[in-house]
């Protein structure tokens, strides 16, 4: 047992050493006051072809392409790994019980279980932080949570569409 968290220990030291390596090539990143105050000129337009509020309340206006095709993935991932799951629990169940081992049935009936509980928590997991997601929605002033909410949960929602049609064009 020892052996097996001091080698879970080197690989931890070996990852932060990696990661410490790489962020001490990274150069320095200026925030957006730091132009002025480093005497930095940037000639950056930042305007875009839709009609856009500076005041960063669009921020899911302006992602809504991105945010939809995140919700189409978090659609298929909901449906996917519950079945992979569900169909690889069955088979593994189904073999003990093909084999007749009586003392493995128990804990494959077990392990079963298990798998359905999980496809279950893991389809719905969604639909939990979409709750989450409406308590923001009702709080906040701003519609820019229900595009958000929209994309992310019901990718084909009127509201997503519109937003991500307008700024994929």
């Amino acid at each position: 047992m020892n052996v097996v968290i001091i080698n879970m220990i080197k690989k931890i030291v070996k990852i932060l050493f990696i990661f410490t390596i790489c962020f001490s090539f990274v150069t320095k990143v200026f925030a957006a006051n730091d132009f002025n105050k480093y005497n930095i000129i940037m000639d950056i337009d930042y305007s875009t072809d839709y009609n856009r509020d500076d005041d960063m309340n669009t921020n899911c206006q302006d992602f809504a392409p991105a945010l939809k095709t995140v919700g189409i993935i978090i659609i298929i991932i909901k449906i996917l790994i519950p079945l992979i799951i569900i169909v690889k629990s069955s088979i593994n169940f189904l073999s003990i019980v093909m084999s007749g081992e009586q003392s493995e049935l128990k804990k494959q009936a077990q392990k079963l279980g298990n798998a359905l509980i999980a496809s279950v928590l893991i389809f719905f997991i969604p639909k939990f932080v979409d709750a989450i997601f409406s308590f923001v929605e009702n709080y906040s002033e701003s519609s820019d949570a229900k595009i958000c909410r929209a994309c992310l949960f019901d990718p084909y929602d009127p509201s997503c569409t519109n937003y991500a049609d307008k700024a994929g064009n």
